[in-house]
């Protein structure tokens, strides 16, 4: 008998459960792998919640204009425009930081935010 590739969908592909090692609170980061979630609702440490892996999030941004549709970083250690540093900002510097998807708004550089779809083109969701 010939194998048959899987053609059920599990989920949508846009959430993913996640088990919280700490308290998570609604709008935190998550890494995930080579790129980020976002928590919508708090997850007490221990629980089981989901984190979205696509939308389109308002983050807060390091210093430096960013163009609509770049892909953007989140370096988790990052100093926001506003806010307390060292508490993770998006960026346009892939080294050492998380993809976290594309511009969907152009900001300048003393923009607070900016608006980013999670994930990447092409739907290959940032990987």
């Amino acid at each position: 008998m010939a194998q048959v590739p899987s053609t059920r969908r599990q989920t949508s592909g846009d959430r993913i459960d996640w088990v919280a090692a700490a308290d998570i609170a609604a709008g935190d980061v998550v890494p995930f792998g080579p790129r980020i979630a976002i928590a919508e609702i708090p997850i007490a440490s221990g629980a089981t919640g989901a984190l979205a892996l696509t939308g389109t999030f308002r983050m807060p941004k390091a210093t430096g204009a960013i163009a609509k549709g770049v892909i953007v970083y989140w370096d988790e250690n990052g100093n926001p425009v506003s806010g307390d540093s060292g508490s993770g900002a998006i960026t346009g510097t892939a080294s050492g930081n998380l993809r976290a998807g594309q511009a969907a708004e152009a900001a300048l550089s003393a923009d607070e935010t900016v608006d980013v779809l999670l994930g990447q083109p092409g739907g290959t969701a940032g990987l």
